[in-house]
């Protein structure tokens, strides 16, 4: 910016604090040390009921209303305040919050009683009354000097600009530029600042709190590039239920005349200096000071050439240390994202100070609500501190150290497997720690599958082994054991028969699950099959049982299906087997079959204990079993699992549909006319 564009904005902004004080209300004559406020009896009387009356200013709005480092009350709001509270005879209670959102919305629900200077807006005038304005600044845009030319509102559609939260400025643009992209900030310095560093296009805000945190920032690469159009207008608020308390105020406003209230202005906003007269003795001693000046300037304008090189080359080697930083900063980012487990780097006090998107993911939260937090808050690992120590204790930096974390995430259901390594420094130095972070939930879960799969499959084979190598123990030895009749002879072949038979069904099973773990479905044998008599010779070798209440609802026509018969005799047998299994005393068991055009419907309906949501979300899982105590009926948790492949072998679905306590009812839909798919299936 130009020297004389500067001089013009300068002047612009200092005559323009001056002329923007509104002087309202009446003209006092009366000397400020002795005139009082004259209030009716209801007033006074209201005064009296009202000994404590809160004052809430705006912790960091310089030059209007701020509190210094020693918590005093200070600006021109406060100047204000102690004189209308000499007049009136009272004294406000100062209180002091964190910041302007809280203070509005502890008025909004009359937790405070009045504000020191505020701007009316619809959404305020919801909650507070309003004396009339006692001072006004233009609203301005500041943005960095090189941009140049004049803008508006209009300019910024499309850029970011910051903006206190809560300030007049931030309900108007979030409801008439919605394209402006705001970045909301708790302060005007910080707002500055964030500009004067590039991190947003310009800053929005009145020019007199504005140009204080420049000046005491001492920030001197930005300038006023515009106006907003708005005037910000402060008050005095009072909460809408107290009309008395803002009549009072008023008055109290109205008794400071025109003079006092540019006294009041002038001690935080300087007027423009008076250009004073210089005598002819001055004029002579100016000159001469001005002839020695320009002797030395000559000797210094060398030295400022050599200056100027010299500054040109450190902002060229700042400019090239800023690219390669840069570039490593996305490096390190790309590094960050294309890590597919979670990674957390923490200092040497073990506190967080960076963690990826899959670590945000995995553990349920975000950088911003973690930074700086101990890493064993974070990974909910008392224990994680000792293992961090370990590692740095290792001196050389060379290993590493492992350990699981329990109960992680909202509901404490997932494992996490965490790794720790030493970062050193360019000194060799142990500064920081770097733990990678991996869900081991589901490999945790399988494990255990796994291993109560092979004690299931153990028991379940021994049981009919033990049966068979015992009763052909018998057999082979039958003078050792009495002599027994063909007919008790008879009696122990088929039992071992029976064990055998079932024997064979546990590795039929295995088999089943092998062919579909490699990616075949299960080879079928299909013929025409009538579906109602499969029905029927299946439900019939159960009702016959003494725990079992079993009917079967069938359409007196028949339906022939294309379907390995023996297959669907395997499904039958499993559901009705796991009916009668999973029921409690007598059970009752409701068998139906019904053609739907292209299809058959069969549904298994019984009254037993049911399923959650989350056990009918497993029932197919491969060696899933609802009930895995020691007390559980047998079974290697393959039934259902089996069951679907056979189904899906067929071209049909199956779906299974509980309730704790009300039963559970299986539907299988087959096609009528099947078609051979899938590797293995024999037509």
């Amino acid at each position: 910016m130009t020297g004389g564009c500067m001089r013009r904005w300068t002047a612009w902004i200092v005559t323009g604090l001056l002329l923007v004080v509104v002087f309202v209300g009446r003209s006092i004559a009366v000397p400020d040390e002795v005139h009082k406020v004259v209030l009716t009896e209801v007033e006074s009387a209201w005064l009296a009921e009202h000994p404590t009356i809160l004052l809430a200013p705006d912790p960091d709005f310089a030059p209007v209303e701020f509190f210094d480092h020693h918590g005093r009350y200070q600006g021109i709001a406060a100047d204000f305040i102690a004189v209308m509270e000499q007049r009136l005879g009272i004294t406000f209670k100062r209180v002091q919050r964190d910041n302007w959102p809280q203070i509005l919305d502890e008025m909004r629900s009359r937790q405070l009683d009045m504000l020191g200077a505020v701007a009316a807006t619809p959404q305020r005038r919801e909650y507070l009354l309003f004396t009339e304005p006692f001072l006004q600044f233009p609203g301005v845009i500041i943005a960095p000097q090189q941009e140049t030319g004049s803008y508006s509102l209009d300019d910024l559609r499309g850029k970011t600009v910051a903006l206190v939260e809560g300030y007049t400025g931030h309900e108007l643009l979030s409801r008439d530029y919605p394209d402006i992209y705001l970045d909301v900030v708790p302060d005007t310095a910080t707002g500055l600042r964030k500009v004067a560093f590039g991190r947003v296009d310009a800053f929005i805000g009145n020019l007199g709190t504005a140009s204080y945190a420049l000046e005491r920032e001492g920030i001197t690469n930005l300038h006023v590039v515009g106006e907003t159009g708005e005037m910000y207008r402060w008050a005095f608020g009072v909460r809408n239920d107290w009309p008395e308390l803002r009549q009072i105020l008023q008055k109290a406003l109205d008794s400071i005349d025109a003079s006092q209230r540019q006294a009041l202005v002038r001690r935080w906003v300087q007027p423009v200096p008076h250009r004073p007269m210089v005598s002819r003795q001055v004029w002579l001693t100016l000159v001469g000071v001005l002839l020695g000046t320009m002797t030395v300037a000559g000797w210094v304008l060398v030295w400022n050439r050599a200056l100027k090189r010299q500054v040109r080359q450190r902002t060229a080697e700042l400019r090239h240390a800023l690219a390669e930083a840069e570039i490593s900063r996305d490096n390190v980012d790309a590094i960050l994202k294309s890590v597919a487990d979670g990674l957390i780097v923490a200092n040497r006090d073990n506190l967080v100070i960076l963690m990826n998107r899959a670590a945000e993911e995995l553990l349920q939260t975000t950088l911003e609500q973690v930074y700086l937090q101990p890493i064993d808050t974070v990974l909910a690992s008392p224990e994680c501190s000792r293992y961090l120590s370990r590692v740095f204790d290792q001196g050389d930096g060379s290993g590493a150290v492992e350990w699981v974390v329990e109960g992680v995430g909202a509901h404490g259901g997932r494992t996490i497997q965490a790794r720790t390594a030493v970062v050193e420094s360019r000194h060799g130095q142990h500064s920081r720690t770097i733990t990678i972070v991996r869900d081991v939930t589901r490999e945790r879960e399988l494990d255990q599958m796994k291993n109560e799969f092979i004690s299931t499959a153990a028991h379940e084979l021994r049981t009919p082994l033990t049966a068979v190598m015992g009763y052909t123990e018998l057999l082979l030895h039958p003078d050792e054991y009495n002599v027994m009749e063909p007919a008790e002879q008879r009696q122990l072949l088929l039992t071992i028969y029976d064990k055998a038979c079932r024997l064979e069904g546990i590795v039929s099973d295995l088999l089943d699950l092998s062919r579909v773990n490699s990616g075949c479905l299960i080879a079928l044998v299909r013929s025409s099959c009538e579906i109602g008599q499969l029905l029927r010779k299946t439900v019939a070798s159960y009702q016959f049982r003494d725990d079992c209440c079993l009917t079967l609802d069938l359409p007196a026509e028949d339906t022939v299906v294309w379907a390995d018969e023996k297959k669907l005799e395997q499904v039958m047998d499993n559901l009705l087997s796991n009916a009668l299994k999973f029921s409690e005393g007598e059970a009752c068991i409701h068998v139906t079959g019904r053609r739907e055009g292209p299809m058959y419907r069969i549904c298994v309906d019984d009254r037993g204990i049911g399923m959650t949501v989350e056990q009918v979300g497993r029932v197919f899982d491969k060696f899933y079993r609802v009930d895995s105590s020691d007390t559980a009926p047998g079974g290697l948790g393959l039934g259902m699992s089996i069951v679907r492949n056979i189904i899906e072998a067929h071209g049909g679905t199956i779906q299974v549909e509980s309730s704790p306590g009300c039963g559970t009812r299986v539907s299988i839909v087959l096609p009528v006319e099947g078609t051979a798919q899938g590797c293995g299936v024999a037509a």
